[in-house]
């Protein structure tokens, strides 16, 4: 097909398979017609006009080679509406591995933003935006491969249900954001999640795969900020940003893998670390941690901390500040290092000791380690204490 430049109004379908340009002054609109503009082949698309579409999508891409390319400036706006009660209308569908998404414009769809389908695992795939994507699914994926989205700084992705969603186990999504992804779920994903933020996230994230996730921008949810339930592998996640937690007073929740959360930042809000032998380290500020079921590790930072380590024989470690470490019936067996006398302080209030007095026949001296003999099997392990140091002060009964 021939080239063709747009620069008029076209009330009508147009398709090419070869270079297209809608300049400024041109549009494309197909009202209950179809889709506006359907690209195919080695397609090469310039859009710097608009492109509308009411009950269809607005663009359709489907490359036959890595030449194809769909770039959309910063004048353009590819809008597709639904009316009432309809739910087709999408801004753009790329289907397939092959070809170029880059979007300096506006991109809206009243269902979808921009949806990729059509790979197979072990295929590729990106969006570069450095404009605004907005639909009731910003960004949403309907295949399996790798998928990459880089949202650019001034970028936004805003979605009235969901960012960026991505609902095949099978895919990886990649998400590189320095601008703004929100919504009520900023990111969901039911695959594997890797997740490197140094913008803002407003709205939870939500991975039903494993995930990875590096964060010195800040991510602040509407229920549990981050909620990684993950897989056999586990999660990780740095944190040198800030997380902040929803209406729940939940910022991470992890599931039942082995995860590990490293904080040097400030995580407004509980971690509650699931199941499975979990590691949390934190050189941040103030941290409340439950450590769930399972084998954890537990250091804590500067701040002022109140850790659970929760069932299971975990390592906790208090940090500078004056920090609370909770034991409750039924936890296990816990060993606490450096515990600091007339410092931190042991929560021992759910196995119901009338008083210290009560609590100190519970209580051993064993060389430079001190062992608490609890409610049946739980017990707890200081060490590096001296008995004669603790007193009353040092426990809540």
């Amino acid at each position: 097909m021939a080239d063709q430049l747009i620069d008029t109004s076209v009330a009508a379908p147009v398709v090419a398979d070869g270079v297209i340009i809608v300049a400024t002054s041109g549009s494309i609109s197909s009202n209950n017609a179809g889709t506006a503009l359907t690209l195919n082949g080695s397609f090469t698309a310039f859009i710097d006009g608009s492109i509308h579409a009411i009950n269809d999508w607005a663009v359709f891409a489907s490359g036959a080679d890595t030449s194809a390319s769909l770039e959309i400036s910063e004048n353009a706006r590819i809008i597709a509406v639904s009316s009432p009660g309809a739910n087709a209308a999408s801004g753009i569908i790329f289907d397939g591995p092959y070809g170029e998404l880059v979007n300096h414009g506006y991109v809206f769809g009243t269902f979808v933003g921009i949806g990729l389908e059509g790979l197979a695992s072990g295929d590729q795939q990106s969006i570069e935006n450095y404009g605004g994507v907005v639909g009731q699914y910003a960004v949403d994926v309907i295949t399996t491969g790798t998928i990459t989205v880089n949202n650019y700084d001034g970028a936004i992705i805003e979605g009235h249900t969901t960012g960026i969603h991505a609902d095949s186990p099978g895919a990886v999504i990649v998400v590189n954001n320095a601008g703004m992804i929100a919504g009520p779920e900023a990111i969901s994903v039911l695959g594997t999640l890797q997740l490197h933020n140094t913008g803002v996230i407003i709205g939870a994230v939500r991975s039903g795969g494993s995930a990875t996730a590096a964060a010195n921008g800040s991510i602040a949810g509407g229920g549990a900020a981050m909620q990684l339930d993950d897989g056999a592998d586990g999660s990780t996640i740095v944190n040198t940003g800030k997380i902040i937690a929803g209406e729940d007073g939940v910022a991470i929740e992890l599931g039942d893998g082995a995860d590990t959360v490293r904080n040097k930042g400030s995580v407004d809000g509980l971690v509650n670390l699931g199941g499975g032998n979990d590691r949390f380290v934190s050189n941040g500020t103030a941290d409340t941690v439950h450590g769930g079921a399972g084998r954890d590790v537990i250091r804590s930072g500067g701040g002022g901390d109140w850790i659970n380590g929760g069932a299971g024989r975990d390592k906790i470690k208090p940090g500078r500040g004056k920090d609370v470490i909770v034991h409750e019936q039924g936890d296990g067996k816990d060993k606490v290092f450096h515990f600091k006398p007339g410092k931190d302080v042991l929560d021992l209030s759910d196995h119901n000791f009338s008083g210290f007095g009560d609590l100190s026949s519970a209580i051993t001296g064993k060389g430079n380690k001190v062992v608490i003999d609890l409610t049946g099997s739980d017990q707890i392990v200081l060490s590096h204490v001296d008995k004669a140091d603790l007193s009353a002060h040092d426990f809540i009964l």
